[in-house]
């Protein structure tokens, strides 16, 4: 969905927060950071 929307822009998708450092529960939300080659205005 991010590239769909990102493309050709996309550079990266890093995922951090609970899912890296394991903390991850059932109902955890999932933290991403987005890094495009653009300013998003």
């Amino acid at each position: 969905m991010i590239e769909r929307h990102l493309e050709p822009t996309l550079l990266a998708v890093h995922l951090y927060g609970s899912a890296v450092d394991g903390g991850l529960k059932p109902h955890s939300d999932i933290d991403l950071l987005v890094t495009v080659t653009v300013r998003l205005d």
